[in-house]
C-alpha cells in the first residue's frame, strides 16, 4: 500500500531532519571567572514590563497589537509569570516550544541546506528574555573578550573592520606584512552544547535559581518545521 504524503508536509520534514539537535555532552567544570560577586535573582517590576510591552514592534499581527495598546493593563500579570521564572528557575514548557519557518540565505532554493532556521517563540517569552539580558550583560561585561565585537551593544561588523584596518595599516607604515586567517563555524549556533554554556555562566557568576532557569531553558526545547501553514509534527 503506498502511502501519499502531502507536499508541504513532506518539505517540512525533510528540513526537520537536516536541523541539529542539542548536544548531550559531559561537561568539565570551568574555573570560575567573576567570585566577589554573584547574580542570582532580581525581581522585575511591572513598570519595566509595561515600558518593554510598549515599546514591542507589532508588524499589524493582532496579538501584538493588544500587548502593546494595553501594555499597563497586562504589565502586573505578565510580571507576576516573569518573577515566578526568575524565582524558581522554572520555565512554562509552552514557551520553550518554536515554529522554524526556513528562511532561504543562498543558492539553489531546492537544496535544504541553503535556508537558514529562524525560530518563532511566544512574544511573552522574548519580553522575559529581555528582562534576563539587561542583568546578565552588564554582569558579564569586564570579564568578556574586549576584541569580540558581536552581539555586544555598540559594536558590530563594521567597528571590527575598522579596528582590523586600523591595526593593518599600523603594521603597513612601519614596513611589515600581516598575514589574516579567517575562520567561520557552520551553524555555529545550532551546534551549541548546553550544558557547557550553563558551566560557562557558573564561572561568571551566575547563581541558582537564575542559573536552573537558565539551564531549564536551554534544555529539552522543541521545535517544529513550518512549511506555508504546514507543521513537521
Amino acid at each position: 500500500m503506498r502511502i501519499l504524503i502531502p507536499y508541504n508536509l513532506r518539505k517540512s520534514l525533510i528540513f526537520k531532519s537536516v536541523y541539529k539537535h542539542h548536544s548531550r555532552c559531559e561537561v568539565i567544570l570551568d574555573e570560575p571567572v567573576i567570585t566577589d560577586d554573584s547574580l542570582c535573582y532580581d525581581q522585575v517590576s511591572a513598570e519595566e514590563i509595561s515600558n518593554i510591552l510598549s515599546s514591542l514592534d507589532v508588524h499589524n499581527l493582532i496579538h501584538l497589537i493588544v500587548l502593546k495598546e494595553r501594555a499597563e493593563s497586562l504589565a502586573p500579570s505578565v510580571t507576576a509569570i516573569v518573577n515566578f521564572g526568575s524565582r524558581t528557575g522554572l520555565q512554562l514548557t509552552e514557551w520553550k516550544k518554536a515554529n522554524v519557518p526556513p528562511i532561504h540565505k543562498k543558492g539553489k532554493k531546492d537544496l535544504v541546506e541553503n535556508y537558514r532556521p529562524v525560530s518563532l517563540l511566544p512574544v511573552i517569552s522574548k519580553v522575559q528574555e529581555r528582562c534576563l539580558v539587561t542583568r546578565l550583560v552588564p554582569h558579564v561585561q569586564e570579564v568578556l573578550y574586549s576584541y569580540q565585537h558581536g552581539f555586544q551593544k555598540g559594536k558590530s561588523c563594521v567597528t571590527q573592520l575598522l579596528e582590523a584596518f586600523y591595526d593593518i595599516g599600523c603594521t603597513l607604515d612601519r614596513g611589515f606584512e600581516s598575514d589574516i586567517i579567517y575562520l567561520d563555524f557552520a551553524n555555529a549556533f545550532d551546534s551549541i552544547c548546553p550544558a557547557k554554556l550553563v558551566s560557562k555562566l557558573k564561572a561568571f557568576g551566575i547563581g541558582d535559581p537564575l542559573l536552573k532557569w537558565f539551564q531549564f531553558y536551554l534544555t529539552e526545547r522543541k521545535q517544529r518545521v513550518v512549511v506555508n501553514g504546514t507543521y513537521s509534527a
